[in-house]
């Protein structure tokens, strides 16, 4: 038996066969993500990603000769981008991007309705324009024959399921990133949708991750040329649904998602909805294992910040790839101490604990005498002291002893990131060598609602690297973390307000 996952990602998405069996990579089709922007708003192209999803899923199966084999399709997606349909299933306004502002108004008004802490408490999710609400609340405005009772949300990953079995459902980590779910009830919160005139309608049926919402349609299975009996599911929200991949545990793993953002996760049995955790602006979720909540925070700029010293600078591939080899080498060696060149990564605005959408980067600490592989070095080393000023957070509000750090994408194949990462924030890193981690999550995902396997973790069959702290020199950066980069951070802020 055979399964495709889906992975819907910011920059690229990706269609995958895999072997029931063991979840070994069959074929891979990779595409990039379609976007429009049209004066600095950035929405998804949903007809351009339609058509390569069909394109991927028809050349994944070519691999496969008896397509009764492909039991299921699953798709897993960006968290809370969605389309809004008619009742004649016709699109009403834009796909907004996750990481677009537009909508941000409607949070001001939603804070003044209804306080802070009650939101947290109802949603697990600190209020936001990235989230589903204030998106659906814009297009509202701009579009009035969105103003009626027969209209309904999407999640993109639900919205793709839609087009290929003609059902359509809301996966739960996919409504918990919507700022209308109501986490501990697992269900919508009236009280928020009242409060922006929104009718619990506008949302379809709850489904589970990774539970089959129907078969292809006739015209779909003619179309891709697979058998109609192939059942689709929706496996959630990319960063949950990667997890899998790498048998994350309770207590004290954290999953380490990179890719165009990067996040921390931790599984927990309960919600953190304390107060200091809304200061904290983390977020709450619910997991893609049943009886499980994510607790999570992302940072919206820093793999999307490679991409763009690369350009800015005129980087070429391979010294972000072979190169980084010789600049760890002297790294090890003793070198680029004392350089101090600190990379505030907020070129797409910051993550936990102050939330911004407005937040600038910043570079410091650069002289006349400073090289290209200074510069690299810095850029690396920054993105570390981002995800540590998030590390400590998760270590204190969640009272990890000894944590191990698991990472999954582009960062995984990076051994000077990696080697930072480890010595930055003082504990064991696992690099888990997956090509494609949410798509193989989403795989599992359905394989497990189908009771075709006993258990999530009985998969993490990659290449993993443990890179171990040097005490050393985790001892300098913590010096410097708290000497330095916190202290420009501070300023920065300050001088943004």
């Amino acid at each position: 038996m055979y399964i495709i996952g889906i992975d819907i990602g910011t920059t690229n998405s990706k269609v995958v066969l895999y072997s029931a069996e063991e979840f070994k990579q069959e074929k891979l089709f990779r595409f990039e993500t379609g976007k429009k922007a049209n004066n600095g708003e950035i929405d998804f192209d949903l007809d351009q990603i339609w058509l390569n999803l069909k394109r991927g899923i028809k050349e994944v199966s070519n691999e496969i000769k008896e397509k009764n084999k492909i039991v299921g399709i699953s798709i897993a997606s960006v968290g809370e981008s969605g389309v809004l349909l008619d009742s004649h299933n016709r699109r009403i306004g834009p796909a907004i991007a996750w990481f677009d502002p537009r909508g941000r108004e409607y949070i001001e008004k939603l804070e003044k309705k209804n306080a802070l802490n009650k939101i947290y408490r109802i949603t697990g999710i600190p209020p936001h324009s990235n989230y589903s609400l204030p998106k659906i609340l814009w297009i509202r405005n701009k579009y009035p024959e969105s103003n009626k009772h027969d209209v309904t949300w999407l999640c993109l990953a639900n919205y793709f399921a839609f087009l290929l079995t003609g059902k359509k459902t809301t996966e739960v980590t996919l409504a918990s990133r919507t700022l209308a779910f109501d986490i501990e009830k697992n269900d919508w919160s009236e009280e928020i949708l009242e409060s922006v005139h929104l009718h619990r309608t506008i949302f379809p049926p709850l489904v589970r991750s990774g539970e089959p919402i129907g078969h292809l349609t006739k015209e779909i299975a003619e179309e891709l040329k697979l058998n109609k009996e192939t059942l689709v599911a929706v496996a959630g929200h990319d960063h949950m649904v990667g997890s899998l991949s790498v048998g994350l545990n309770p207590n004290n793993e954290l999953l380490n998602s990179t890719g165009t953002t990067e996040g921390l996760l931790i599984i927990q049995k309960k919600p953190n909805l304390s107060a200091e955790s809304l200061n904290c602006k983390l977020s709450n979720g619910v997991y893609v294992r049943p009886g499980y909540y994510s607790y999570f925070g992302s940072l919206p700029s820093v793999g999307y910040s490679i991409n763009w010293a690369r350009k800015l600078f005129g980087f070429n591939a391979s010294l972000l790839n072979e190169g980084l080899l010789s600049i760890l080498n002297v790294y090890q060696s003793g070198g680029f101490y004392k350089k101090e060149i600190l990379f505030i990564p907020h070129i797409r605005g910051s993550g936990p604990p102050i939330r911004s959408t407005q937040s600038k980067g910043l570079i410091y600490g650069f002289d006349d005498k400073t090289t290209r592989e200074d510069i690299i070095f810095g850029l690396f080393l920054g993105l570390c002291f981002e995800l540590k000023n998030l590390f400590l957070i998760f270590k204190k509000l969640s009272h990890l002893e000894k944590p191990i750090v698991k990472v999954i994408g582009p960062a995984a194949l990076n051994p000077l990131w990696l080697q930072l990462k480890a010595d930055v924030l003082g504990c064991d890193v696992y690099a888990y060598e997956i090509e494609e981690a949410v798509a193989k999550g989403a795989a599992i995902s359905f394989a497990y609602s189908q009771n075709l396997i006993k258990h999530t973790n009985d998969f993490v069959n990659e290449k993993v690297t443990i890179y171990h702290p040097n005490k050393l020199k985790t001892e300098q950066f913590d010096g410097l973390f708290r000497s330095k980069y916190l202290h420009l951070l501070k300023a920065k802020n300050q001088i943004e307000n």
